[in-house]
């Protein structure tokens, strides 16, 4: 709502929240029209690579689990 209206310091606040919060739809932010004004924002990219960087993370410690109980059988 905020990204809409414009004000982009709240949008950038709110979604920083999100990201802490857990939420790592990076994809969406990427093609979502609505968050337009604030693509271009360094503050952005760093969220959006932020998220990536929890998404690998957890990413590898699937594989490392997945692995794990493979060794178990």
């Amino acid at each position: 709502m905020y990204a809409i209206l414009g004000k982009k310091k709240e949008a950038l606040k709110w979604l920083n929240k999100a990201v802490n919060k857990g939420w790592l739809e990076y994809r969406t932010n990427l093609v979502y029209p609505f968050l337009d004004s604030v693509k271009s924002s360094n503050k952005f990219s760093l969220l959006v690579s932020k998220m990536k960087t929890k998404i690998d993370s957890l990413k590898f410690l699937l594989m490392d689990i997945n692995h794990s109980a493979g060794e178990c059988n």
